[in-house]
C-alpha cells in the first residue's frame, strides 16, 4: 500500500517546481539575451551595408551626372556644325553661334544649346542626345 501523501510531499514538489521554473526562465532569458544580441549584430550588419550602398548610389549618380553632361557637350558640338549648314541652305545666313546661352528674367532660367544669329534672325537649337 502505498504511503500516504503529507503536506511536506506538496512542499517538495512545488520545490521541485519552482525549481524547474526558474531553470526554464533562466534558459529562456539566456535565449533570449543571444536572440537580441544576432538581432542586435544583423541590425548593425545591414547599417553598414546600407551605408555601403547609399555611398556606392551617390559615387554612381555623380559619375552618371558627369557622363551625361560631357555626352550632351559632345553631341552639341557635333549638331552645331551641321545647324549652321542647314540653316544656310534655308537662307538664313548664320553669323553668329553660342554655345550653352543662358537667360535668367523674373526668377525664370533657360539655358539654350545652341543661339544661332544672322543680320536679322535668331534661332534657337535644343540638342537631344536620346
Amino acid at each position: 500500500m502505498a504511503q500516504p501523501i503529507t503536506i511536506e510531499d506538496i512542499y517538495k514538489l512545488f520545490e521541485k517546481t519552482n525549481e524547474k521554473f526558474e531553470q526554464s526562465r533562466q534558459e529562456y532569458d539566456r535565449r533570449a539575451a543571444e536572440a537580441k544580441a544576432e538581432a542586435d549584430r544583423r541590425a548593425a550588419e545591414a547599417d553598414r551595408r546600407l551605408a555601403k550602398l547609399e555611398k556606392t548610389v551617390a559615387n554612381t549618380s555623380r559619375a552618371v551626372d558627369s557622363l551625361t553632361t560631357r555626352w550632351g557637350r559632345f553631341v552639341e558640338e557635333l549638331v552645331e556644325p551641321a545647324v549652321i549648314g542647314l540653316f544656310r541652305r534655308k537662307g538664313i545666313d548664320v553669323k553668329e553661334t553660342y554655345s550653352r546661352a543662358r537667360v535668367k528674367r523674373q526668377g525664370i532660367a533657360m539655358e539654350i544649346d545652341i543661339l544661332a544669329v544672322d543680320e536679322t534672325e535668331v534661332v534657337l537649337v535644343e540638342c537631344k542626345s536620346r
